[in-house]
């Protein structure tokens, strides 16, 4: 097996389909903050509602008035903090997931690349349990094949 096909994929970029997982962890992060705007920031909308309606109730020689505008300066930083984290959340969750998705089909293709050039040395070596394990293994059965220079044979399905 060549030690060098592995450590090159494991020293290779995080992101290995860019266009696809990028479009991806966009479009997941678009409808989360859809959704974190429309929750989170109707509940901070609810709460200055509530507080400014209350507003005229508190006399001004009270510093209740400084308090409520303390407080709500602090939800808002906190509404802000919390976009914040969870968009790098999303985007890192789903990089992950686009990762498992994408990794085994891109080191396939790496590896007809490298038949394509004539290196039968080549071997793709994928995570346990992923779906592209079987072919894989055929791929890297047809790489020794190649290289001990025999005929491959076809196998019938």
């Amino acid at each position: 097996m060549s030690s060098r096909t592995h450590r090159d994929r494991k020293l290779s970029n995080f992101i290995i389909a860019p266009e696809k997982q990028m479009r991806m962890a966009l479009g997941a992060v678009a409808v989360g903050l859809i959704f974190f705007f429309g929750f989170f920031g109707f509940q901070i909308w609810m709460f200055t509602s509530l507080i400014m309606s209350l507003a005229p109730l508190i006399p001004e020689t009270s510093n209740v008035g400084e308090m409520i505008a303390e407080s709500l300066f602090w939800s808002r930083v906190i509404f802000g903090v919390g976009i914040v984290m969870f968009t790098f959340v999303v985007t890192a969750i789903t990089v992950v997931i686009s990762h498992r998705i994408y990794g085994p089909a891109y080191a396939i293709r790496k590896h007809l690349a490298a038949l394509a050039r004539g290196e039968y040395d080549y071997r793709t070596h994928l995570r346990k349990g992923d779906e592209f394990k079987d072919l894989a293994q055929d791929l890297n059965s047809l790489s020794e094949t190649l290289a001990a220079g025999q005929t491959p044979k076809i196998p019938t399905l």
